[in-house]
């Protein structure tokens, strides 16, 4: 039984033909109340992708800013390493620990992630899936300084995911750069909107033999009982059975066995 896709998907921009884009701030390394301003005057939904290390000082800053936009914090690594270097199991611990992180200081899970300089292999790909993450993105404009510049081209179009940074000067730029989005007749929009986090599928798992079962199979086993996919592992917790039996705990079935 295939549980889920091997490697997360690469995203670059969005196919859309809404006239959006979409703006993603990365690491965390300056906390500026100005920009704090900027985005509550004017409502943009930026994309929080946070470095660990340099965000553990900064988690109110940026948990306030995630409950003002309603935009959760996504991840870009523990501490900005050229992903391509490690092995399966240093980009593992990279990602995992980052995610598990911002699940306690913000609140959710993240579901996206941008690899430090935009280097990443299948690797990061298969990484990627097993720490829950389902996206890597990446960017086609950026803002660097005081104007967008454009992978190709001269002008935005729709779908663009423009990159910056948190750093000392965004406060001067980035309202120049949402003139320039309003000029071209575009609006910001949420990038986790276009991205939504994805629907875990459900199973039904045979708890003493550890075999994951399709859920329209007929209800033959009151030891069936719900469980849902996610990362390596299956996860059974206190549900019903299929049957009017009270609920119990079932122990967690693994992805070799189930």
């Amino acid at each position: 039984l295939q549980l889920a896709a091997e490697y997360a998907q690469t995203q670059r921009s969005i196919k859309t033909d809404d006239k959006v884009v979409f703006i993603t701030i990365d690491d965390g390394g300056t906390a500026d109340p100005k920009v704090t301003e900027i985005i509550r005057k004017t409502g943009i939904p930026v994309t929080p992708f946070m470095t660990e290390n340099v965000t553990r000082s900064n988690k109110a800053y940026f948990k306030e800013i995630s409950e003002m936009t309603g935009q959760i914090v996504q991840n870009h690594t523990v501490d900005h390493p050229q992903m391509p270097t490690l092995s399966l199991a240093g980009q593992e611990k990279q990602l995992c620990q980052a995610s598990k992180n911002y699940a306690e200081w913000f609140g959710a899970n993240p579901w996206m992630v941008r690899p430090p300089y935009g280097e990443f292999n299948n690797t990061t790909r298969e990484a990627s899936k097993a720490c829950g993450l389902s996206y890597v993105v990446l960017w086609n404009v950026s803002l660097p300084a005081a104007f967008l510049r454009y992978a190709q081209g001269d002008k935005l179009k729709p779908g663009d995911i423009i990159l910056t940074h948190w750093r000392p000067d965004l406060y001067k730029h980035l309202p120049r750069a949402l003139k320039d989005i309003k000029r071209q007749g575009f609006k910001v929009a949420a990038l986790q909107d276009y991205l939504p986090a994805p629907v875990e599928p459900q199973f039904w798992c045979d708890s003493p033999a550890g075999r994951a079962i399709s859920p329209n199979l007929e209800e033959s086993a009151e030891r069936m009982v719900r469980v849902t996919w996610s990362g390596r592992v299956v996860r059974s917790s206190q549900v019903k059975r299929r049957t009017s039996q009270p609920a119990l705990t079932r122990r967690f079935c693994l992805v070799r066995s189930c």
